[in-house]
């Protein structure tokens, strides 16, 4: 399921049976006939919803699931107060609404919206390096030096978390995996 037919090309080209529309719209019945049972798994979507449509996102595919049902899904996910708050001022910065949480945060949202969460799971990390952001994002080097001083105003450069230069940086966009039931 995908709202990107690039995305859902590639998928089909793989094999796979894919679904046009947007985790919003998501319903039940285009995914399995009455009396089937259902698991949904998503790798690294919820926090393209931003800060306002994540609760949406977790009760959007809690209205698709019945009692006893198990979402897993791999989301961004910071362990620290400070990296979650630099990546979320970061990311604006390259004129993307995304937005993240600490693995506490990611639990309470779950659990907001109908979901019992039976484990929360690191997931191995990417390589987040300044080069490959300015590519995807069309940064210059005025918005590196910026995002390097962020990175350092949140201490991040003294926890071993970011190597970080004066324009440049590298350091682990980390992940969690969250298992959950929906109740």
């Amino acid at each position: 399921m995908d709202i990107s037919d690039e995305q859902l090309d590639v998928c089909r080209k793989s094999g796979l049976d894919t679904l046009h529309c947007s985790a919003l719209e998501l319903q039940r019945e285009a995914l399995i006939p009455e009396g089937e049972s259902l698991m949904l798994i998503s790798r690294s979507v919820m926090h393209y919803f931003g800060k306002e449509g994540q609760e949406h996102f977790l009760s959007s595919m809690r209205s698709v699931m019945k009692e006893g049902e198990m979402l897993v899904q791999q989301a961004a996910c910071f362990a620290s107060k400070e990296e979650k708050e630099c990546m979320n001022e970061l990311y604006p910065m390259m004129g993307v609404d995304k937005f993240y949480m600490t693995p506490d945060e990611l639990r309470v949202a779950h659990e907001r919206n109908g979901w019992k969460v039976v484990d929360v799971l690191p997931a191995s990390p990417l390589d987040l390096c300044s080069e490959d952001l300015a590519e995807r994002y069309a940064l210059g080097d005025d918005d590196l030096k910026r995002m390097c001083e962020t990175l350092r105003r949140f201490g991040l450069n003294q926890q071993d978390v970011f190597d970080v230069g004066d324009d440049r940086f590298r350091g682990p966009f980390t992940y969690r995996i969250v298992i959950a039931c929906a109740i």
